[in-house]
This record gives C-alpha cells, sequence and structure tokens, in this order.
C-alpha cells in the first residue's frame, strides 16, 4: 500500500504542476501594469523575481543586496492597478493594519504596568495602527498610524510604476 500510495500523491502532485502552468507567465512578468492589471488585490504575495530590481530601489535597499535576498523579504499587492511593495522587518507589518479600539494585548499589558506612557508592539501586536498607552490600568488607543485606502501602513507600501 505504501508504494500505491506515493504513485497517488505524484500524480496529484503533477497535476497540480499542470494547473500551475498557465498562471505562470502572467506571475513572471516584469511589467508592473500587467501584474496589477486588475486593479486592486490586498492579498500581499511574494514579488516575481522579475520586480526584484524596481522593489530594491522602490524600497531603498542598498544596490549590492542580492536579488535573492529582496525577493525573501518582500511583498507585494495590487491597488488601483499599480504594483505596491513591502518588505518585513523586525517592527515592520506588511498586513493590513488592524484597526480595532480595543486590544486584548494592551489591557494585558496596562494591568501588570499601570500608567505606562507605551506600550510594546510585542504586547499589542504589530500590525495596530495605534499608538497605545495606559491610563491607570485601562488602555487607551493613542495616535493612529497613516493608513492607505486600502488600510495597510501608508509609510511600509512604495508603489513600484511602469
Amino acid at each position: 500500500m505504501g508504494v500505491r500510495s506515493r504513485a497517488v500523491v505524484s500524480s496529484a502532485a503533477l497535476v497540480l504542476v499542470g494547473l500551475a502552468a498557465p498562471i505562470a507567465p502572467a506571475f513572471a512578468a516584469a511589467d508592473p501594469s500587467a501584474i496589477c492589471a486588475p486593479g486592486d488585490d490586498d492579498r500581499a504575495r511574494p514579488i516575481p523575481q522579475s520586480l526584484a530590481a524596481r522593489a530594491r530601489a522602490a524600497l531603498g535597499f542598498a544596490s549590492e543586496a542580492p536579488d535573492d535576498y529582496v525577493v525573501r523579504s518582500t511583498v507585494y499587492r495590487c491597488m488601483d492597478g499599480v504594483v505596491w511593495v513591502c518588505t518585513h522587518g523586525a517592527n515592520l507589518s506588511c498586513a493590513k493594519a488592524d484597526t480595532a479600539p480595543a486590544s486584548a494585548g494592551a489591557e494585558a499589558w496596562c494591568r501588570e504596568h499601570p500608567g505606562a506612557d507605551e506600550i510594546p508592539a510585542y504586547a499589542t501586536g504589530h500590525d495596530t495602527a495605534y499608538a497605545w498607552t495606559c491610563a491607570g490600568t485601562k488602555a487607551v488607543a493613542g495616535r493612529a498610524s497613516p493608513l492607505d485606502r486600502r488600510g495597510f501602513f501608508a509609510d511600509q507600501w512604495k508603489p513600484i510604476r511602469d
């Protein structure tokens, strides 16, 4: 039964590879307008190798940064038919911002650190849109980071234009 199971998995893998082939040319396109022609798509996906140089320039990577590093650390999404790129970092979130007016992590922090002037991102989550503080043991959402019209951190996403 073990050999037969492997054969079935192998056949399924071949079918999946065959189904993915028609998608590959659009994904690998060097022309950003071809990648985002439909308009808006909030899914953050890995950039194709063909956009490594443009992402490097848009995000301010050092010119010596290898293409593989740029590709591994960068994601893209589409807004208004334009490719927007973001690179992951220690305190950078490429996710849609969390605009919830309450934070369980902030509340827990304030119970343990009453009156704290700031609450660290590891307590609130790196995707919160707010700078949180403690008023006694109560978490208070403060200054909000600027967001783009789709709800992502405006300063972390850069456009790649043709």
